[in-house]
């Protein structure tokens, strides 16, 4: 196949579309990367079609691609979080690394000032291995950034660990710089935990 044109149809709007003048053989792949990128104007759910015309092709139902993505603007320093219903939490995420039935979830009551808070729920015979995560937080690496949060646990007769990581996918794999780390929390009221980081 060759001199072929490639489209895309962003959320239902007109069809981008841009010729490729190549050959590409029988079996074969190829890479294209659009001149005129999508462009994504508002967070949330979105659609994207992609597809090819060739002259001369009768068979239309490989031709295209289907895809649903969810967009979120980065946040920037200074952001705040305090898990109230009217605070956006949109790219916020969660990850139950060990598939069991306690993981992070947001509470309702037991919060410092206000009543929500972010809560894990203790297991008594099941260790904890869960993340949340924040959205996407900008950062630069000529900065000094300062990290704080309050935190407590349910009981001092189970200590509890609890790790402050960064890194630049929202997943547990991708936590590569260690920030803090809280061994053995006793303290059954709300403390104060802060610390200064720089971008490595």
């Amino acid at each position: 196949i060759s001199n072929f044109q490639v489209s895309y149809i962003l959320d239902n709007e007109s069809p981008v579309t841009e010729a490729v003048n190549t050959t590409i053989p029988s079996g074969g792949i190829y890479t294209y990367t659009f001149t005129n990128p999508i462009n994504v104007t508002f967070e949330g759910s979105h659609t994207l079609k992609a597809y090819c015309n060739a002259s001369g092709d009768t068979l239309n139902q490989n031709d295209s691609l289907n895809a649903t993505f969810t967009s979120f603007y980065s946040a920037t320093p200074v952001y705040t979080m305090g898990f109230e219903p009217q605070e956006n939490m949109a790219g916020w995420q969660i990850e139950n690394c060990n598939h069991d039935y306690f993981q992070w979830h947001v509470s309702q009551s037991g919060g410092n000032t206000d009543p929500y808070c972010m809560e894990y729920v203790y297991s008594s015979w099941i260790a904890a291995d869960d993340w949340f995560f924040t959205k996407c937080v900008k950062l630069y690496t000529n900065k000094i950034y300062k990290i704080s949060f309050v935190a407590k646990i349910e009981s001092n007769q189970w200590p509890e660990n609890l790790a402050i990581y960064m890194g630049q996918t929202q997943n547990s794999s991708g936590m590569t710089t260690q920030l803090l780390d809280l061994p053995q929390l006793t303290n059954m009221n709300y403390s104060l935990f802060e610390h200064d980081f720089a971008v490595p």
